[in-house]
C-alpha cells in the first residue's frame, strides 16, 4: 500500500511539551483519519526506548472522525478521562490538534468523548466546547496543576507551543 510521511505529536518524556516524530500513513483519503489511527496507537517501541509518551489513554477508541465546515475535525474517542485535570486534557487536545492540523484541510479540532465535548473546564461549571487550532494553541503557553497545599514543579506543567 502505497504511504505518505506526516508528523504525529507526541509528549516528551516529562509530558511538559510536545514532540513531533515522523511517520508513515497509508495514502488514502482522509489523511488526517489515517494520522489519527497512527496516533492512537502510540509511539512505537523505540519512540518509547527514547522517552517519548502519550497522554492519551492506550484503551482510547474512535469512535468517529468527521468534519465541520472544511476546516474544523471532530474527533469522537471513547476511554477519554472524564476526571482529566487541566494539564491531562491539554495533553490529549495537543497531541491531537498539532497530529491533524495541515492534513485534509483541518485549521482546527473539535475533541468529543463519547459523543460531549471533552475540553478545558469552564469557570462556570461545565466544559469548554471549543476548537483548538494553533491561535488557542498559542494561549496554552503554560498550564500548570499542582496539589493544595504543594509547589508546583516541571511534571505538573505543559506547553502546547515550544
Amino acid at each position: 500500500m502505497p504511504t505518505i510521511g506526516t508528523t504525529l505529536y507526541f509528549l516528551t518524556p516529562d509530558g511538559a511539551a510536545p514532540i513531533g516524530v515522523r511517520r508513515e500513513i497509508p495514502r488514502t483519503s482522509p489523511y488526517a483519519l489515517q494520522a489519527l489511527r497512527a496516533l492512537l496507537a502510540g509511539p512505537t517501541e523505540a519512540e518509547r526506548k527514547q522517552g517519548i509518551t502519550s497522554a492519551i489513554p492506550e484503551a482510547a477508541e474512535l469512535l468517529t472522525f468527521r468534519t465541520e465546515g472544511k476546516t474544523t475535525g471532530v474527533v469522537d474517542l471513547a476511554g477519554l478521562p472524564e476526571e482529566a485535570n487541566a494539564v491531562e486534557r491539554v495533553r490529549v487536545i495537543i497531541q491531537i490538534t498539532r497530529s491533524l492540523v495541515g492534513l485534509s484541510g483541518i485549521e482546527r479540532v473539535r475533541v468529543r468523548s463519547d459523543g460531549e465535548p471533552w475540553g478545558l473546564w469552564l469557570m462556570s461549571g461545565g466544559v469548554a466546547d471549543e476548537a483548538y487550532g494553533y491561535e488557542k494553541l498559542l494561549g496554552l503557553s503554560r498550564v500548570c496543576v499542582g496539589k493544595s497545599g504543594t509547589e508546583i514543579v516541571e511534571g505538573d506543567c505543559v506547553s502546547a507551543l515550544p
